[in-house]
């Protein structure tokens, strides 16, 4: 499949090559270097690097470390497993991106390793071979997956390879993706020449200008605030003092774009933080949201549930242990009786479990693995696209609640964009496992099952505790 090519990449670099950039940097005399890309604003001296380990004074100009470095390159759909955009288009087929560094240095981030040491990663292995004028650009073939090694993709290359996968949208996430402004903005900009959605996953440390210059090619954000906001847990557990503050400031800006906002609510459990700091700190943090973003605003609240690990999560742990669940649950229900008294009526605990406050479901899952796969075979949904399972909604094409009229905060698909998004995820799991199901039946229910049926959750989502490792964009990994 061919794109257009962008009329001028904000960088070319040949992987491992210094890359050097003049945005978001002012010049001070003895070639010192003053960054304005984060909240931080680092005044850099000749051969110094910014926390971030991203934005380096190379003699008096601004070098990007690993500047197109990617960990992670995978097929993903909208609104399943830990994807947190499912009240944006659920059910977009997409391809999920994943870079390397970060603004912050979370000590609980679930990928520590592609975060704080990706030089320590494994390089990719190309499968395949790229176009002869981006080769020099790369390190992957057309079509390549990945998730964990590192690898360079040339902007152009990767949306090409997004569009070769069959996806119809792009999600940029695991590392901050405005630390990598440069890379980020070009990949976002030629996918919406190209008709592709573009979400992103930020911590939102980013400062307003750098947020304004890259929204409009952007659809949806999920900006994630840690600890309700606390200052004490942004500077102890995060290692960013000060970093609330922008955060707050972030939903702000966001919330004046175009881009449908979800605000990342993942709360601290009560061994991270006590319960006067959660409550003080929810308290303000939902007064603020309502303040700046309206009770219209998706707001996503999640838990911290693996043990601190420098390196990150590590698949198979324990999330958490059973004898600390109850006072993880209890918080949990507590943030969202918060949240609901602040005004904040919509609050979403599972990936794909959005009520309204009329007792309708926004979204409803379907799950058809058990009735069609064949016996012992595992969950597809980390293997590629699924089209065994689907996300329904019960909202109007206008966002508002079927059900009673109210405006909600979710996008619905077109049915132009279903049918299509159907088409391509059958087309993809015939091309992998041969053996889609016919199109259409993906949506149909199974015998015995209404469409207003929920899955059977306790009221937190304690039914989420696998020890199979987080999907790598979910609500907590690292933004």
């Amino acid at each position: 499949m061919k794109i257009a090519k962008p009329s001028k990449p904000t960088i070319a670099a040949k992987p491992g090559q210094p890359a050097y950039s003049n945005l978001f940097v002012t010049s001070k005399p003895g070639k010192k270097l003053d960054c304005t890309l984060c909240y931080r604003l680092c005044t850099l001296e000749p051969g110094q690097k910014g926390p971030c380990g991203h934005r380096e004074n190379a003699d008096g100009r601004l070098r990007l470390t690993g500047h197109g470095e990617i960990t992670c390159f995978i097929r993903d759909v909208i609104g399943f497993g830990g994807n947190p955009f499912a009240s944006y288009k659920p059910n977009t087929p997409a391809v999920f991106i994943g870079g390397s560094r970060c603004t912050a240095a979370c000590t609980f981030c679930s990928s520590g390793r592609a975060v704080h040491k990706p030089d320590a990663l494994p390089k990719v292995t190309p499968t395949g071979e790229a176009p002869p004028h981006v080769a020099k650009y790369t390190e992957a073939g057309l079509g390549d997956l990945w998730y964990g090694p590192r690898g360079f993709l040339d902007p152009w290359f990767a949306v090409q390879s997004a569009l070769a996968q069959g996806a119809m949208a792009i999600t940029l996430g695991i590392n901050e993706p405005l630390l990598t402004w440069e890379w980020s903005r070009d990949v976002a900009r030629v996918a919406k020449e190209n008709g592709l959605f573009v979400c992103v996953e930020s911590n939102g440390f980013a400062t307003t200008e750098a947020i304004e210059a890259i929204a409009p090619f952007v659809d949806a954000v999920d900006v994630g605030i840690k600890g309700s906001s606390d200052p004490e847990f942004y500077a102890r557990r995060m290692r960013s003092p000060g970093g609330e503050v922008a955060a707050l400031k972030a939903i702000e800006t966001w919330a004046r774009t175009d881009a449908h906002l979800i605000v990342g609510d993942l709360l601290a459990p009560p061994r991270m933080q006590d319960e006067a700091a959660f409550r003080e700190s929810a308290r303000r943090f939902y007064d603020h949201v309502l303040n700046v973003a309206g009770p219209v605003v998706d707001l996503l609240s999640t838990i911290i549930l693996r043990p601190q690990a420098t390196g990150g999560a590590v698949p198979g742990e324990p999330i958490v242990p059973l004898e600390q669940w109850p006072g993880v649950s209890d918080r949990m229900d507590e943030a969202e009786d918060l949240a609901h008294a602040a005004g904040l009526p919509f609050v979403r605990h599972y990936p794909r479990s959005l009520p309204c406050p009329c007792g309708a479901d926004l979204l409803t899952n379907i799950d058809i693995c058990k009735e069609t796969l064949p016996r012992g075979q595992e969950c597809r949904t980390m293997s590629g696209f699924c089209d065994r399972q689907r996300t329904l909604t019960n909202v109007t094409s206008d966002s508002k609640c079927v059900s009673c009229g109210r405006d909600v905060p979710v996008v619905p698909q077109t049915k132009a964009e279903q049918a299509e998004a159907l088409r391509r995820i059958h087309n993809a799991v015939d091309d992998v496992f041969g053996d889609a199901l016919p199109l259409g039946a993906a949506l149909k229910l199974p015998d015995g099952v209404e469409q207003a049926e929920r899955p059977v959750f306790p009221r937190s989502w304690t039914a989420l505790s696998s020890t199979t490792g987080p999907h790598p964009a979910s609500p907590g990994a690292s933004t």
